[in-house]
């Protein structure tokens, strides 16, 4: 299976047996970037993938993306963790602003409790319950 609907390039995912989230870098216009968007797919049949929504929230380039229990967390060049429930909403249910500096990198450190851990450019690692 191939999976489109990325504008461009998509530079992370995450996926299970069921569920696919990516995220691309966006593209700059006008001095701002443009695009940087989730998709989340569900897996309908063995080789057949549908989007079931995308998001658009970031400012900056997705980074990173740690699939937990409940919710997908993404981090961004905006310095931003993004935290967007399962259930299929458009939106993000919370954003946590850790650095003005790029974010590289989310890791889920325990998928049940929620607990996770972001790095960046700045050298610094925040761990979050």
């Amino acid at each position: 299976s191939v999976l489109t609907g990325h504008e461009n390039n998509v530079c992370i995912l995450g996926i299970s047996e069921s569920e696919c989230v990516t995220g691309s870098s966006g593209f700059e216009a006008d001095g701002r970037v443009l695009c940087s968007r989730i998709k989340w797919w569900n897996r309908k049949q063995i080789d057949k993938w549908e989007v079931v929504f995308t998001g658009e929230e970031h400012a900056a380039g997705i980074r990173s993306i740690c699939l937990a229990l409940s919710e997908v967390v993404t981090c961004s060049n905006d310095g931003s963790i993004k935290f967007w429930e399962k259930c299929g909403s458009e939106t993000s249910r919370k954003t946590e602003k850790l650095s003005e500096e790029y974010l590289y990198c989310v890791a889920c450190i325990d998928k049940n409790e929620g607990d996770l851990a972001a790095c960046g450019e700045s050298g610094e690692i925040w761990v979050l319950s």
